[in-house]
């Protein structure tokens, strides 16, 4: 075991191997029009995320047939309850993302839904959720008292992300009167609000949002002043490690202490909370800002994705077994991880539609678990061409992909002929063939399933643990 999780530092560290593309010229200048005014319109979706999209409606209409969700609780440990989705707008995000990608008739329940959800719970109001009130999203059979209310730090989080929602919201479904019959009240919420864009990624985001709104509705004043906040924002943004310390600041409980304990066995990726298409082209196209992100050692780079890979190798499984604090002591992984890392695969490492799919598992929640639901749709778009339009000219421009040409490797190996997983050949999967695949973690050339590498690419790693896992 001790061989494995060696080995499996070693694999994270392939994450150096990925070189910047630089600096883009607009950045280089303190321009990020791209960044304000593009936003990812996936092209040509492949009918091979069919099935995908099916799983996405499945999990929409269950949302909607269960009417108001209250917050996801979880306790995967011996103390302190945590919730999820509390906040006004991760049902008004989730469900707009996924709107392009369901039928009509499914649209426009969507779209009656979550105007009675705004009525209700306006996204410039930042009351969270009560998490007694509501459809439960868990099977617990418990009281309210022994759901408990949401934790009193809950309230430091950022919430400037709900104007990214709402925009999302107007600019896919179309409703841009409830906008501009709302316009004072959602400028007021922004006001209130200006300190976090150059405090946090995600209201980076929630001012573009504010932004696109103004420009839309012919508010050019409010859209230029906006527009220069979140310039400071990206500027304040190209220091990694003060971002991630406020957001860690943020997103850290204080009832039971912080310590260095603590905090040494909780992945500080709170940063990562919450960004969208738009900060992960920020993070790709800066080539300094993009090693911070990535990472290259698991201690040395606490706040960076391959601290977060090693701490949890298998962090995109629901409920997967994993040591940490979070819930005092626990043997779960938090939920929040796979909103952590998912979106950095997807849009900083441009991982392949392939990779995604594996990546994105299965509910947590039994409904309305956003984070896996907006996992689906950010595997569904990676089967299209990305694609950005100009919401000032609605003109698309559609690159290819800006990480560097990978290195060929070894020729794969065909895997042995027999059941997928099984490494000796014995016509089963079980433990031995897992010891197989064990003994050879992390060998980059291999004989085969015959060594563990069951997809036979030559590379035996958590891909071929998968295929083991699912056949065994």
């Amino acid at each position: 075991m001790k061989k494995m999780w060696k080995n499996l530092l070693g694999l994270l560290l392939i994450f150096t191997t990925f070189s910047g593309i630089g600096i883009t010229p607009a950045a280089a200048q303190g321009s990020y029009d791209d960044y304000i005014y593009e936003y990812l319109v996936p092209q040509n979706i492949s009918p091979d995320a069919s099935d995908l999209a099916a799983r996405l409606t499945t999990e929409v209409e269950k949302v909607i047939d269960a009417g108001h969700l209250a917050p996801f609780r979880t306790i995967y440990g011996e103390t302190r309850t945590q919730h999820f989705w509390y906040t006004r707008y991760d049902t008004v995000y989730t469900l707009s993302l996924a709107y392009p990608y369901l039928d009509a008739d499914l649209q426009a329940r969507v779209q009656t839904y979550l105007r009675s959800e705004m009525q209700t719970y306006p996204l410039w109001n930042g009351n969270l959720l009560d998490p007694n009130v509501g459809t439960r999203r868990e099977p617990d059979e418990i009281s309210a008292s022994e759901r408990g209310g949401l934790n009193g730090e809950y309230n430091n989080r950022p919430k400037l992300f709900a104007m990214y929602a709402l925009w999302l919201y107007a600019e896919n479904t179309g409703d841009w009167d409830y906008i501009n019959n709302n316009w004072n009240s959602i400028v007021s919420f922004y006001n209130g609000k200006p300190g976090e864009v150059t405090d946090y990624y995600s209201s980076i985001a929630g001012a573009i949002g504010v932004a696109r709104m103004a420009h839309e509705t012919g508010h050019t004043s409010v859209r230029d002043q906006v527009v220069n906040n979140v310039v400071n924002g990206f500027n304040s943004g190209q220091n990694f490690n003060d971002f991630a310390k406020n957001a860690e600041d943020a997103y850290k409980w204080v009832g039971d202490g912080w310590d260095n304990w603590t905090r040494s066995q909780v992945f500080l990726g709170f940063q990562f909370l919450d960004i969208t298409p738009e900060i992960g082209r920020y993070f790709s196209d800066n080539a300094s800002l993009k090693a911070d992100v990535l990472g290259s050692n698991a201690y040395l780079n606490e706040y960076s994705l391959v601290r977060g890979e090693a701490m949890f190798p298998l962090w995109y499984m629901a409920q997967p077994p994993a040591w940490t604090r979070y819930y005092g002591e626990s043997a779960s992984m938090p939920p929040d991880t796979r909103a952590m890392i998912f979106p950095l695969h997807a849009w900083v490492l441009d991982d392949s539609p392939e990779q995604l799919r594996i990546y994105v598992d299965v509910p947590d929640a039994l409904i309305g678990d956003y984070y896996y639901m907006q996992n689906l749709v950010r595997a569904i778009e990676a089967y299209g061409s990305p694609c950005w339009e100009d919401v000032t000219t609605t003109q698309t421009e559609c690159t290819a992909s800006t990480l560097p040409t990978p290195t060929p490797g070894p020729s794969p190996t065909p895997p042995v002929a027999g059941v997928p997983g099984d490494g000796n050949g014995d016509g089963k999967v079980n433990l031995l063939d897992f010891v197989i695949w064990l003994e050879h973690y992390d060998e980059a050339t291999s004989s085969g399933a015959a060594e563990g590498d069951f997809n036979g690419d030559g590379t035996v790693d958590g891909l071929d643990y998968v295929i083991w896992v699912n056949n065994h």
